[in-house]
């Protein structure tokens, strides 16, 4: 499967297939193919199916990868190869018990058990990443691939790992019929094992389709000869998860081994006893009732450029983050222990609060908690207004201060003022909770638990305080936190 969820069961080049004779020798060099396709060996119906011919075959990459994976671990099933010192060997245990869980969920969902050919081993080979994939297999622009009885992937993709091993299982039966299928039928029927892509159910993806009205029928989906370049000209659609809605409510209401047999070419009226539009209808009414919750179909609205936006979590009002809040025991209340630090205001002082005066319109009135500097350190304030305030602070010694004043919120160093903003207006019999972190030469100012103000500025320890100017204001509490 590519970067786009495309499975490279067409991994082989095609320029070189110029005639019939080349296609059935390359046929005869492939022994691990097996399947209902094998028939159109026997019946080319021109030169116009090369292509799909070669994008039909579980075909082989030149690749140096059995060489460079010459560790490996067997399962009941499975040889599972990696190179020697790669992460991905770090977590083949793992790997290999998923891959014999995968193979009974595939052999039980689609109700193949003593139908695939289990006289050889199928063999995975892990890469570290598809850039290493690229690199060992010469498979270059694909997330994971499969080729006869070999899966290709990296090793910290399930999803990929059991799209891919679909293909190889469904590949080692023999065939029922000898009607023709397209990759329609691959790719839809790997996903219907899936059931849900990156989290999506592909039955909401069909819907959802349906619903916009692009859900292309049935007979045009199965019925052209090169279905990658059929999913190129339809930019956008996605052709495996409708595929795998399709393959999916087949097996939800018909017998799987039946379904296996219209995929490995039975007619579909005689395995299934329905015409495929008879099928199409019943799908459709599936669909039609499929739910779609709110958030997915914003997803799915988004993938096809339909847009829509997810919401963004918000705080509740009045709630800092958590990195800011800290722990109730990591806060230490040091407002008995101010000093006021000039003769500009006046200042009350006890256990409970600090009531300020400062009469003066222009200088502001501060106090300190001690002269001794902090580092790094959130500082909290919390204060009531008078009839009339200009403005409160908290101050980081005397060239640092957070400041809200009826003009907006302010970040005040001894070069002014160096970052503003008018989203709050200190008001009068007001409350207001200010809290002012200071850590690596980064500070940042919340109001009522909403982040107003930040910057960068070069930071020295500093004593701490608060102050005020043009009125009057009551300090509840002053807490301080050391980071």
């Amino acid at each position: 499967m590519d970067c786009e969820g495309r499975s490279l069961l067409h991994a082989c080049p095609t320029s070189f297939l110029t005639s019939a004779e080349d296609v059935s020798l390359l046929i005869d060099r492939l022994g691990a193919v097996r399947g209902p396709l094998l028939a159109i060996r026997a019946r080319l119906l021109g030169m116009d199916l090369l292509c799909a011919l070669a994008s039909t075959f579980l075909l082989a990459a030149p690749s140096y990868s059995s060489d460079v994976h010459s560790q490996s671990q067997a399962t009941e099933h499975f040889e599972v190869r990696y190179r020697p010192g790669s992460r991905a060997g770090a977590s083949v245990d793992r790997i290999a018990h998923r891959l014999e869980l995968e193979y009974a969920e595939t052999l039980r969902k689609l109700g193949i058990a003593g139908k695939v050919d289990e006289s050889a081993p199928f063999e995975v080979y892990l890469y570290d990443d598809v850039a290493e994939l690229a690199e060992i297999s010469g498979v270059k622009g694909n997330g994971g691939y499969a080729s006869g009885r070999e899966v290709h992937i990296p090793w910290d993709n399930d999803q990929t790992r059991q799209h891919e091993l679909v293909h190889v299982v469904v590949a080692a039966m023999d065939p029922s019929g000898d009607e023709a299928r397209n990759m329609f039928f691959a790719e839809g029927l790997a996903n219907a094992v899936l059931g849900y892509v990156h989290g999506v159910p592909v039955h909401a993806v069909a819907a959802y389709e349906r619903e916009r009205g692009t859900l292309p029928a049935l007979g045009e989906l199965a019925s052209h000869q090169d279905f990658y370049s059929y999913l190129k000209q339809n930019p956008g659609l996605n052709g495996y998860d409708i595929g795998g809605s399709y393959f999916l409510h087949l097996l939800e209401n018909h017998r799987p081994l039946a379904v296996m047999d219209f995929y490995h070419g039975v007619s579909i009226e005689k395995a299934l006893g329905q015409s495929l539009e008879e099928t199409e209808r019943s799908w459709h009414r599936h669909l039609e009732s499929f739910p779609i919750r709110p958030e997915l179909r914003v997803l799915l609205s988004r993938k096809r450029g339909d847009g829509g936006e997810f919401t963004s979590f918000a705080r509740p009002s009045g709630v800092l983050p958590l990195d800011v809040l800290g722990g109730a025991e990591s806060w230490t209340s040091v407002l008995a222990d101010v000093v006021p630090s000039d003769a500009v205001g006046k200042w009350e002082i006890d256990q409970e609060s600090v009531h300020g005066s400062n009469e003066s319109g222009r200088d502001w009135t501060s106090v300190v908690v001690d002269t001794e500097p902090r580092g790094d350190c959130v500082l909290r304030m919390r204060a009531t207004t008078g009839n009339a305030c200009w403005g409160i602070k908290i101050q980081y010694g005397s060239s640092c201060e957070a400041m809200v004043l009826g003009g907006g919120a302010f970040i005040y160093t001894d070069r002014g003022g160096i970052a503003h903003t008018d989203s709050y207006k200190l008001r009068p019999n007001a409350e207001v909770d200010l809290v002012f972190r200071v850590q690596d030469n980064h500070v940042e100012m919340y109001v009522d638990g909403a982040l107003l103000l930040e910057a960068d500025l070069p930071l020295k320890d500093s004593p701490i305080g608060f102050g005020l100017v043009g009125g009057q204001a009551t300090i509840h509490g002053f807490s301080v936190r050391d980071l």
